[in-house]
């Protein structure tokens, strides 16, 4: 592998990036969609978690460097994951509850941003985006709890 140089050191600064620029496409891939899940999450329901947002950046700079002293001693990669996907199976009743629970507080932030909207008749631009994230959270999670329809042999 040759010597990427300075830019692992300009690619780590978006999450995930430094990661694929030194083949660690699984690792990389999990990192961004943390990173972007977290933007979106925070920005559509909780704006209270957008502090966990530099620390994800940190983490997924510093283990992009880590990575790459590794990969500079040994000559190899390895592309571990940074959680098994394998972790979520047999908890989709516990995940549906939680997908219920946001959407179930999404809604009611959108009952106080009526309410502000009602009384200063200012439409606020987020309204139908929180709508439909409310709506994918409840169905989501109803969709989680109901699990899979087992067909019966006839």
């Amino acid at each position: 592998m040759r010597k990427p140089g300075r830019w692992i050191y300009i690619l780590s600064f978006l999450p995930g990036l430094g990661h694929f620029y030194l083949g660690l496409m699984n690792r990389g891939l999990q990192l961004m969609l943390l990173f972007f899940g977290g933007i979106l999450f925070s920005e559509q329901a909780f704006e209270e978690l957008q502090f966990l947002l530099p620390v994800i950046v940190f983490y997924s700079y510093f283990d992009a460097l880590s990575n790459y002293r590794s990969i500079l001693e040994t000559g190899g990669r390895n592309d571990e994951l940074l959680f098994e996907w394998g972790v979520f199976k047999g908890k989709e009743f516990v995940i549906g509850w939680g997908l219920v629970l946001l959407g179930v507080f999404s809604v009611l932030s959108l009952s106080q941003d009526l309410i502000a909207t009602y009384l200063s008749s200012y439409i606020p631009h987020q309204f139908l985006e929180r709508v439909v994230l409310a709506i994918i959270f409840i169905a989501g999670g109803i969709k989680l709890l109901r699990g899979e329809k087992k067909k019966e042999a006839a």
